[in-house]
């Protein structure tokens, strides 16, 4: 978990660094053997101690393991 990476905002935890670029994020991470995905807050082990309505809102933008449908961060 790289935690939040974002080219939209500003870093608040690190803000004398600036984000990096997702494309390298990932590319480091392929070399290391690993996939990126794009989470929810939540890890889907963990939907079923949130609201229904909230669930439902998830339920449109999941993929079948439970992270965010790449069309929606890509």
């Amino acid at each position: 978990d790289w935690g939040g990476i974002s080219p939209l905002t500003p870093d608040f935890v690190n803000p004398e660094f600036s984000w990096p670029e997702i494309n390298q994020v990932e590319n480091n991470s392929k070399i290391a053997g690993f996939d990126l995905k794009c989470r929810f807050p939540i890890y889907p082990e963990f939907f079923s101690f949130i609201s229904k309505k909230l669930r439902d809102k998830i339920a449109v933008i999941q993929n079948e393991e439970g992270y965010v449908n790449e069309e929606y961060w890509r």
